[in-house]
């Protein structure tokens, strides 16, 4: 297909493809893929919108969303594969990658049609130019492959540090890839020792733990996400820091204390005694 007729402009906000799937090919699940290049517009209003769509026999299966803002453009998509992504980019362009499992039914036998929409009223969008390998794909593996298993709740003390342990698991029919853990402050006085963690591979099962310290008591959310290359999967942890409680001596503080008392009374006492001795 002619690069011209995957060019979507403002003359021409439309490109779609046609696919035709034999009832022996339609498996159990489906992947959509929207690779574009989007170029911005030189004279781009400093407030404008825009959104590339797509869809597959008219149900959603991608939505990006773009918006200049004052740092540059905001581009955003979140998908099942992709998880939530938030690009803000100065350059005249940017290429997009989106992966994402479309609608439960979406694709049927006989043919089939993938259709991606410019929708840019404000003419912050010069062109999109759609990649070759945009489309949809059978696959046999399930959305819910990655998942991850965190505690809910963490308590902590002022200047305590605390741990966060966390456990990553792998369904064995999902493709090996490496894999990554990163945990997000959602604001905050918490310090960590670092915010992310890299495997070579996932594996059926990768565990480790991210420690930290809060500056002051209140309640705050840390968000881990774990991405292996296919679907992500995340959860928040709730860390529940208390003021720093009044702490005495320890017991062999005191101890070692009544001890010196008592060698101190004894010194004392004796020396007392040899001095009258020799009063006398």
């Amino acid at each position: 297909m002619a690069t011209r007729e995957r060019t979507l402009t403002g003359d021409r906000p439309q490109f779609s493809r046609r696919w035709t799937v034999t009832a022996a090919d339609v498996a159990p699940w489906f992947t959509t893929r929207l690779k574009m290049r989007i170029t911005f517009a030189n004279d781009a209003p400093a407030d404008g919108n825009a959104r590339v769509i797509a869809a597959i026999n008219d149900n959603p299966a991608a939505l990006i969303t773009l918006r200049t803002q004052l740092d540059g453009t905001r581009v955003f998509y979140d998908g099942y594969l992709s998880g939530p992504v938030t690009t803000v980019t100065k350059d005249d362009s940017i290429t997009v990658d989106y992966e994402n499992y479309p609608r439960e039914g979406s694709v049927r036998p006989g043919i089939n049609a993938f259709k991606v929409a410019l929708q840019d009223n404000d003419g912050l969008v010069e062109r999109v130019e759609i990649d070759p390998a945009s489309g949809f794909a059978a696959t046999t593996i399930a959305p819910d492959q990655l998942s991850i298993a965190l505690p809910k709740e963490l308590t902590a003390e002022v200047g305590e540090q605390f741990i966060l342990p966390y456990e990553v698991s792998s369904r064995a029919e999902r493709a090996d890839r490496p894999l990554s853990v990163l945990v997000e402050k959602a604001g905050g006085p918490l310090e960590l020792d670092r915010d992310h963690d890299e495997f070579s591979t996932t594996g059926a099962k990768r565990s480790g733990q991210f420690t930290g310290t809060a500056a002051e008591p209140g309640r705050y959310e840390l968000r881990v996400a774990a991405n292996g290359g296919y679907n992500p999967a995340a959860g928040t942890v709730v860390i529940d820091v208390k003021p720093a409680s009044r702490r005495g001596p320890g017991l062999a503080a005191v101890v070692g204390a009544i001890a010196l008392v008592a060698v101190a009374v004894l010194l004392f006492t004796g020396g007392r005694r040899r001095a009258e001795r020799r009063r006398t």
